[in-house]
């Protein structure tokens, strides 16, 4: 205890710095341990390594963000129109549809009633230069599926050629439609109706 009494301050970050560079070693821990207070080596030990950790955690998760957002396709903002007598449901068939759902932002709605609406954005987070939403609505023994895709292929110059695309598929008597609302050419992000009747 003498000697801890006459250890300064300085010196105890000192020591805590020169073992922080060594903390994977077992024999440095036990350094530590017989220079300073174990309620202080333990504190300082504990805070070190949950500063690290949390650094480490932060540094992760922008990462993950930074790519996936470098990887994000134009989003399509998505509006859902039941122009029947019945409720419209939402259901997935296929894995380009699974692929929508888990891309969308919400996730559709389940079922829509008559004369009621939903709207959503699916964005692909396979590339930059592409998206898609595939969707299938049943309504009874009625169906409709539709499809808008984006495509940006490799122009002159190092440009880029949008190309959109769009198809409703009607089924036991439906009718389905799907009309552009607007295309924005300097994000790609564009917007779509569909209606089921």
């Amino acid at each position: 205890m003498k000697f801890l009494t006459h250890l300064s301050f300085i010196n105890i970050h000192r020591l805590i710095g020169i073992a922080k560079t060594h903390l994977a070693s077992h024999h440095a821990k036990n350094i530590l341990r017989e220079a300073i207070p174990a309620t202080l080596y333990n504190n300082q030990y504990r805070e070190q390594t949950m500063r690290a950790s949390n650094w480490v955690i932060t540094t992760l998760a922008l990462t993950i963000f930074s790519v996936a957002s470098a990887m994000a396709g134009p989003a399509v903002t998505v509006t859902f129109k039941n122009l029947g007598t019945k409720d419209a449901t939402y259901t997935v068939a296929n894995n380009n549809e699974a692929s929508t759902r888990n891309n969308s932002n919400p996730t559709p709605t389940p079922s829509v009633k008559a004369d009621q609406s939903n709207t959503y954005k699916v964005q692909s987070r396979t590339s930059p230069d592409a998206n898609f939403a595939s969707l299938r609505y049943k309504m009874g023994s009625k169906e409709c599926v539709y499809s808008t895709t984006f495509v940006a292929t490799a122009g002159p110059g190092g440009s880029k050629i949008p190309r959109w695309k769009e198809s409703a598929t009607p089924g036991g008597g439906a009718i389905c439609t799907i009309t552009v609302l607007s295309r924005d050419f300097r994000t790609y992000e564009w917007a779509v109706q569909i209606t089921m009747k």
